[in-house]
């Protein structure tokens, strides 16, 4: 899957102010939060850091999903775990597994692995289970 982000590490820059820009760490600009008095500073900073985070957040969280699958997986037997080929045939994982697939798939605009795409007109995915 292609990412269609802004690709490198995102930085916060602030303005001297309370207003906060991500940027690609250099003079691209991905955000601007300004403060025009709706959030404190502290709420205003910390989104902004949580937005600079996000695609580190995105790629550990894809990283997660495919080693929690495999460790499922490995230990078919145990845990109540359904064995491989349940697995497979049914892609039961547990529930945890199939939210964080959601978040990726939501902040990629794609379906989760296996899940099959509705065909939309607009830019917004919609996936079926």
């Amino acid at each position: 899957m292609t990412t269609q982000h802004t690709q490198g590490e995102w930085k916060v820059a602030r303005d001297g102010f309370e207003n906060f820009s991500i940027t690609d760490g250099g003079m691209k600009i991905i955000a601007d939060l300004d403060h025009q008095g709706h959030l404190s500073k502290r709420e205003n900073e910390a989104n902004a850091r949580l937005i600079a985070a996000a695609p580190k957040l995105l790629e550990a969280l894809k990283n997660l999903i495919e080693e929690a699958k495999i460790l499922y997986v490995a230990h078919e037997g145990e845990y109540g775990c359904i064995g491989r080929e349940a697995i497979e045939k049914n892609k039961e994982y547990p529930s945890q597994i199939y939210a964080a697939e959601s978040a990726v798939a939501e902040a990629t605009q794609s379906c989760p692995k296996g899940w099959e795409q509705a065909d939309t007109s607009n830019e917004t995915a919609e996936c079926g289970g």
